[in-house]
């Protein structure tokens, strides 16, 4: 919307063309149009009515003034019709014509000797057929003299009825119509506001700041719901963002050790070139550091291209006590190897959703991080229903991750003192992290028995 105290001109043409205001225009066209089609039933419905009773009082009208001509000393249908005429209401006609049309009595001029019903006007015109035009409804009958006696009533009263409904009707539809321009100007204004204060802030995080949240006012209507979609998915810009920094800055701090030493390395090998053993094992020295420079970009893109898979993609049915147990058979040298024992209590028939290979990935990470970096002892790798998951669960005898640095540990190229003095890029637990996420898992770290433990909850399927 205009800034506050703009002058209603330069935006009321913007409150036009929203859609809350045009959906309420269309609204009030329908609803004026319902109403006229209901003012026009009410008329007709009413004016047959109306009519019916005319009808019928002319046709007792008709029958008493007959019966009144018929009793002797009357005078005759002549002198009925003039005392009937003399009496009658400003609403009653009576007419007798002789049989050349001649007025003979009654209170209306000379008209057409229809028999029957019908109604008559003053006046020969288009607008005779107007609903309010005023005439004569009544019946006319032949007498046996050849004589035209007709009795009728006014169709004021059917005028009025028929202008009490239209302006009813018509009063309805004007004051329908001003409150619902009013309402639908009140609630567009507060649309437009709303739409403008998220615009606002978008514009304001684009430019400036990051951080900037779209204000959520908790009527949990469906611009609240709008606000709360936009900041999920700001936080996820923020946080991609945030890594993408936090990428570049630990490539830089983390790839500078290994390509100084790879320089170091080619400076040596230089220095010794007429030397052929100390030749090659600078160089062998230095394809060390490539592998490892290799290996590090290697976990990167890998990670990259696990965090861009939408969830669930390609998931077929997994069998994850066999997956589990063919890792605890592999891994079993190596834990010997570094004076372990590896030991699995696998819960056969554990079955989801998910990668094979990313899931492999994930564990044996896992595993590696509990041999390399634990100290000798045994190593357990189990695995359970629990509830609508399976809960699998890797434990060491430690000495396992300070409880200050385990949500840092998932990080990229984060390490702990302690693991620096051995192999590796930094980028184990960011992957595991990234297939977690990807199939819908929680990892979390837990003393054990004087130990340390990993637990991974995998939603259960099939």
């Amino acid at each position: 919307m205009a800034e506050q105290g703009m002058p209603w001109r330069h935006w009321l043409p913007r409150l036009a063309r929203t859609s809350n205001f045009r959906l309420v225009l269309l609204y009030s066209g329908l609803f004026t149009v319902s109403v006229l089609v209901l003012m026009v039933m009410m008329l007709w419905w009413g004016s047959a009515y109306v009519i019916q009773q005319t009808d019928e009082m002319v046709s007792d009208e008709l029958g008493d003034v007959q019966a009144a001509a018929a009793k002797p000393g009357a005078g005759g249908l002549r002198g009925v019709i003039q005392d009937f005429a003399r009496q009658a209401s400003v609403r009653d006609r009576y007419l007798l014509e002789g049989p050349s049309g001649q007025v003979l009595a009654g209170n209306m001029p000379h008209i057409p000797p229809v028999t029957g019903t019908m109604t008559w006007y003053p006046t020969s015109s288009i607008f005779n057929f107007w609903p309010l035009a005023s005439g004569v409804r009544g019946a006319g009958i032949r007498t046996a003299g050849g004589d035209f006696l007709f009795v009728g009533r006014s169709t004021l009263a059917l005028n009025e009825m028929r202008a009490t409904v239209a302006r009813a009707f018509l009063s309805v539809i004007g004051a329908s119509l001003l409150l619902a321009v009013t309402g639908g100007l009140v609630m567009t204004v507060g649309s437009l506001r709303r739409v403008e204060e998220i615009g606002r802030t978008g514009q304001e995080i684009v430019a400036t700041d990051l951080s900037r949240r779209v204000a959520v006012r908790g009527t949990g209507d469906e611009f609240d719901r709008l606000a709360l979609s936009l900041n999920a998915m700001l936080d996820r810009i923020q946080a991609l963002m945030e890594g993408l920094n936090q990428v570049s800055s630990d490539i830089a701090h983390d790839l500078r050790t290994p390509l100084t030493r790879l320089r170091q390395r080619l400076e040596l090998a230089h220095r010794h070139e007429g030397d052929p053993a100390a030749l090659r094992q600078a160089l062998e020295q230095a394809i060390g550091n490539v592998d490892a420079i290799l290996e590090t970009f290697a976990a990167l893109l890998r990670i990259a291209q696990i965090e861009s898979q939408s969830p669930g993609i390609a998931f077929t049915r997994l069998d994850v006590s066999a997956l589990l147990e063919d890792l605890v058979e592999f891994y079993t040298p190596l834990a010997e190897e570094y004076g372990h024992s590896l030991a699995g209590a696998i819960e056969p028939g554990l079955f989801a959703g998910g990668d094979a290979e990313l899931l492999t990935q994930a564990f044996s990470n896992l595993i590696e991080n509990a041999i390399r970096h634990g100290r000798p002892g045994a190593v357990t790798m189990s695995a359970r229903r629990r509830g609508d998951a399976i809960c699998v669960e890797i434990a060491d005898p430690g000495p396992g991750i300070p409880e200050a640095f385990r949500d840092k540990v998932f990080q990229r190229f984060y390490r702990l003192e302690q693991s620096r003095t051995t192999p590796g890029t930094g980028l184990g637990l960011s992957l595991v992290a990234a297939v977690a996420l990807m199939h819908g898992a929680d990892v979390t770290f837990a003393e054990h028995g004087g130990g340390f433990m990993v637990r991974v909850q995998l939603p259960r399927g099939g």
